[in-house]
């Protein structure tokens, strides 16, 4: 989803919330980031600094620059929002979650209880699913 050209052109902020249990599972941060100077995308990046965010999340261990959390556990306690410096909103926000089963249902759950709805071919929403197993 982050190479394709239309979510860089249509979104003017692109935050990545990576929820791993231990740090040597933080796989993409290096290509994620890689991105702001990709041929394609380093025009966005350069106009909007703040374009494309990444933030690590740790469970099962303290990482520099990391939270330290489940990813449900720190947006139920408001952590995760803090942290940000953003406030997910049914106007302005789009949420796209990928993971295993548990934690797409928990966090569809969590945001559902705010609003939101699961984006469908008849009717936009805020939620937009992919099933990563």
């Amino acid at each position: 989803v982050l190479q394709e050209l239309d979510v860089w052109q249509q979104y003017d902020r692109i935050i990545v919330v990576h929820g791993v249990r231990e740090a040597a599972e933080l796989a993409y941060a290096d290509e994620i980031a890689a991105l702001k100077t990709h041929e394609v995308f380093a025009e966005f990046a350069a106009n909007n600094p703040d374009k494309l965010f990444y933030q690590a999340c740790v469970s099962r261990e303290n990482v520099a620059g990391a939270l330290r959390g489940r990813i449900t556990t720190l947006l139920e306690s408001g952590e995760l929002e803090r942290a940000l410096g953003i406030a997910l909103d049914l106007e302005r926000s789009r949420v796209m979650i990928c993971g295993n089963p548990e934690m797409v249902d928990d966090t569809r759950s969590l945001l559902k209880a705010r609003g939101m709805t699961v984006s469908k071919s008849s009717q936009p929403g805020q939620i937009a699913v992919e099933n990563y197993w």
